[in-house]
């Protein structure tokens, strides 16, 4: 992901959802929101932040979705990972 962000900030994209579908996509070795996603998408979010890049994780039903933005310290929400050196 961390090669996926450099190249979003060298095509000049500022920002990105991120979205849980689980539609025809063959699942992957990590649970989404176990402990070991909360931690590679909050190392994710710290690399956005770090290249000035925004990502909204969006959740809930489709339709009713919520998102919080930015990296770990600003979500209003119980995920968290260890502070990364700035």
């Amino acid at each position: 992901m961390m090669a996926d962000l450099a190249a979003m900030k060298k095509a000049g994209i500022a920002g990105a959802i991120f979205l849980e579908v689980n539609i025809g996509i063959p699942r992957g070795s990590v649970d989404f929101m176990s402990q070991q996603w909360q931690e590679l998408f909050a190392d994710a979010l710290h690399e956005a932040d770090r290249l000035g890049i925004q990502i909204a994780l969006g959740s809930g039903r489709a339709g009713a979705a919520r998102a919080v933005r930015g990296s770990p310290r600003n979500w209003p929400c119980s995920i968290s990972s260890p502070a990364k050196p700035t």
